[in-house]
């Protein structure tokens, strides 16, 4: 295959829940996308998907019902609420072409294997097979020659690539979100050190 040629993904989604459902969704008003943390539901949307049932007007309506539904979920082993925040993702222009890959994310409270709502019922337990993944909450720790000791308090996750560039000397390209970590002077150290 040449460098231009797109062949078959080697990362197949398949073995993810929402992929069992898939050929469901030309039907469904709303379906999770395969994702690897945060819940991720796509409307389908007349004018947007190829076999699209949910007209423009309702798109809201839509994105209402699911943020609904997923807030009357609650975790059976815990009584708790599975959803801890939810965000509309194309809120602004639902019909963009270089929108989102889904309408509504759901980041969820702590991991469950299973869920339980109101009108459905129990859902699960099913077989939890991700061992890690990426959370807000998480850390970074730099050490090395030049690199002043201190905290910087709480960053975005997406400030980690800024940073390591920074550290290597090089500047990130337009493409890279967030800033580095460091004060410029650990910077200068480290390249020196």
């Amino acid at each position: 295959m040449s460098s231009g040629e797109i062949g078959e993904s080697t990362q197949s989604v398949k073995w993810q829940i929402p992929y069992a459902y898939h050929r469901f969704w030309p039907r469904m008003r709303a379906f999770a996308v395969p994702t690897f943390y945060d819940g991720r539901v796509r409307i389908n949307l007349q004018g947007r998907e190829r076999d699209g049932v949910v007209p423009l007007e309702e798109y809201e309506q839509a994105c209402r019902e699911v943020v609904n539904a997923a807030r009357a979920c609650r975790n059976p082993r815990t009584g708790r609420e599975l959803v801890a925040d939810v965000t509309l993702l194309r809120a602004e222009d639902p019909m963009d072409p270089d929108g989102p890959e889904a309408d509504v994310q759901l980041v969820w409270d702590g991991v469950a294997d299973s869920l339980e709502h109101p009108d459905v019922g129990t859902i699960g337990p099913f077989p939890y097979r991700r061992t890690g993944g990426h959370r807000r909450d998480g850390f970074l720790f730099l050490a090395g020659p030049g690199i002043e000791r201190h905290d910087l308090g709480e960053r975005d996750a997406l400030d980690v690539t800024p940073t390591i560039l920074a550290l290597l000397g090089r500047k990130p390209t337009a493409d890279v979100e967030g800033t580095t970590v460091l004060r410029p002077e650990s910077i200068d150290g480290a390249h020196r050190g």
